[in-house]
């Protein structure tokens, strides 16, 4: 598969869970947090990559009111839902545009603040894509993305993919570095040219039901894999599926775990 075919997948797959994609809670809660990392006063220029549904611009818009905010995705679909939520929040100084981060055509020392919430590992080239923001930031600007721990979605997640093999689907495979720990982070940083990064990490955690573990699987990323089961395979998985998490749920509640890390880059 082709970069521009991951890209194409990626696309599909966002579009077709944007309306469901805000029912996962620690996507804006994790939103706050990662402003808080910027520890940033307000003013000049923010671009939000891969803004998504603008969990990250929507708040920042609310906190700086003086911020004039460039959100990009590549999803249509997850703009739409973006762009309704600041009309209903009447804040019209973000502007929503589908773009891919490689192909951003704005000069060196652009941006004043620069975000990205889980959105780094999509890249094919991650290091060249981190390379280029740090590029767009001013002298004394602040880049802070997000990622998940590698417990994150424990154990429910293992149970998933273990789930799928007997399906014959090809499973994610990890990229050259999926940002799931302070080192990763800190060598892909340094890859980049840049020697001084700070890591934050936070724990995101609360209680759901194994039918909020489900509408998880059926919003984000792993849709992919679920469409791949087809009609005929879905409904059998996902009853045997969810009887397993049910095992593993204590009075039929499990915490969901999205532990995160944050990585701040200033120039």
């Amino acid at each position: 598969m082709t970069d521009l075919d991951k890209k194409e997948r990626i696309q599909a797959i966002f579009n077709d869970v944007s309306t469901r994609y805000d029912g996962n809670r620690f996507f804006p809660i994790s939103a706050q947090h990662l402003l808080n990392c910027a520890d940033f006063e307000g003013k000049g220029r923010m671009l939000d990559i891969c803004t998504g549904t603008g969990n990250v611009a929507l708040r920042a818009a609310q906190q700086w009111p003086d911020l004039a905010i460039k959100a990009i995705d590549l999803s249509e679909g997850m703009l739409a839902q973006a762009r309704k939520k600041a009309e209903e929040l009447r804040l019209n100084h973000i502007d929503f545009v589908r773009q891919d981060a490689e192909t951003l055509a704005e000069d060196a020392d652009y941006f004043d603040l620069i975000t990205c919430a889980y959105g780094l590992f999509f890249f094919p080239n991650i290091e060249a894509t981190f390379r280029k923001i740090v590029r767009l930031l001013k002298p004394g600007g602040v880049f802070v993305f997000s990622s998940f721990t590698k417990t994150a979605f424990s154990p429910c997640n293992d149970l998933f993919l273990e789930h799928l093999k007997p399906y014959d689907i090809t499973l994610p495979k990890p990229a050259t570095t999926r940002l799931q720990t302070p080192e990763e982070i800190q060598d892909l940083c340094h890859a980049a040219g840049v020697e001084d990064a700070e890591m934050i990490s936070q724990e995101i955690r609360y209680e759901i039901t194994s039918k909020d573990w489900w509408a998880l699987i059926d919003s984000a990323g792993y849709k992919g894999l679920l469409d791949e089961l087809g009609p005929e395979s879905l409904p059998a998985f996902k009853t045997a599926h969810l009887a397993a998490i049910e095992k593993i749920a204590d009075q039929g509640k499990l915490v969901l775990i999205a532990d995160s890390l944050y990585g701040i880059v200033r120039r």
